[in-house]
């Protein structure tokens, strides 16, 4: 190309783009061409200000619930201690009553042996009974004193009207 028409395209493309270039920047800083939402700012803003709003009326009820349980706080730790206390109580009783029960269950065991003895001793006398009560009838003896013996109220006493009537 020669220069004159270099210079005459060079011209009109850059008359074309002054007339073409504001359209074009225009339409670049629309909010459809930077795929920007048509909300505007005072929109977004007045949206996170109700929002900020919301949080902080939540944020304020859950401070109040708060500070009613930390009210109630110390009456649950009261009742908790004196429930603590009263276990404890609970257990030195149970603790107690199992000693009882021990040497309630060690005394039984002494006198179901003592009873043993005395059993043994009754029938010891029984037979002492038989043998005296042989020996008078074979002997013709004193029936008094059989009497006697027989008469007893215990086999404390019996025993030693026993040991008596010997001597």
């Amino acid at each position: 190309m020669k220069p004159k028409a270099i210079k005459l395209t060079v011209g009109l493309a850059s008359s074309c783009a002054l007339v073409v270039s504001p359209t074009l920047v225009g339409n670049a800083m629309s909010p459809t061409a930077l795929n920007v939402p048509s909300q505007s700012f005072d929109d977004k803003l007045d949206a996170a200000s109700s929002k900020l709003s919301s949080a902080s009326k939540k944020v304020r009820a859950a401070k109040l619930v708060l500070e009613e349980t930390n009210k109630k706080l110390p009456e649950a730790k009261a009742k908790v201690a004196k429930a603590q206390a009263a276990y404890k109580a609970a257990q030195q009783r149970t603790a107690a009553a199992q000693a009882k029960v021990k040497k309630a269950e060690a005394e039984t065991a002494k006198a179901e042996a003592e009873i043993e003895r005395v059993k043994g001793e009754i029938q010891k006398l029984r037979e002492q009974v038989g043998i005296l009560a042989r020996a008078v009838y074979v002997n013709g003896g004193n029936w008094q004193e059989l009497e006697m013996l027989l008469e007893a109220s215990t086999p404390s006493e019996f025993a030693e009207r026993l040991v008596s009537y010997r001597r």
